[in-house]
């Protein structure tokens, strides 16, 4: 059987549109649309994310403890955005570390079988495509739960993006690759 783990490194406090507790209800939403048995957040400072010894640690001791099979991250180059670069490079170095029987944390060791990158904003060729169409529609409802970064019509909104109706058109048309 299946179980799915929903970690996210930071708080999104630095968000433009909406609170972070509008933005963690958001999440939960989401969460709760794919059926995720946990969500866990490690509270890493957000647009300030970095790559350095207590953050890893806190990203092992998530791997260490859940013990995940498989592990997915952002690709770690060459995004727009600063904060998914560093999280795809944390959760990359934290899965190699978490399988060090010396590292000093609390857990056994454990190192996942698979390590897989997404691709965000990073115009590049996958290596891997998994067909997602029994599920496309869940995913896209649980996309759709994010309101405060894709809604297209709020007239307080901060323009981003995600939020443009230029990306919405994308998005429908399954052609999403790249920021406009």
């Amino acid at each position: 059987m299946w179980q799915s783990m929903l970690p996210w490194v930071i708080n999104r406090e630095m968000a433009s549109n909406r609170t972070v507790d509008e933005r963690r209800e958001e999440a939960r939403k989401a969460a709760e649309i794919l059926r995720c048995s946990v969500r866990h957040c490690l509270n890493l400072p957000d647009a300030h994310l970095s790559v350095e010894k207590e953050n890893l640690y806190k990203v092992v001791e998530v791997i260490k403890k859940w013990r995940p099979g498989i592990v997915l991250a952002p690709y770690f180059r060459d995004d727009r955005h600063p904060d998914h670069n560093a999280a795809g490079e944390l959760v990359k170095r934290a899965v190699f570390l978490a399988g060090l029987k010396r590292l000093p944390l609390t857990e056994k060791p454990f190192r996942p079988e698979k390590l897989y990158f997404f691709l965000l904003s990073v115009e590049r060729a996958p290596d891997l495509i998994v067909d997602i169409s029994d599920v496309y529609e869940t995913k896209e409802e649980s996309i759709k739960a994010h309101q405060s970064q894709f809604s297209f019509h709020c007239s307080d909104r901060v323009p981003t993006i995600v939020n443009d109706p230029f990306f919405k058109d994308l998005f429908a048309a399954g052609t999403v690759t790249s920021a406009p």
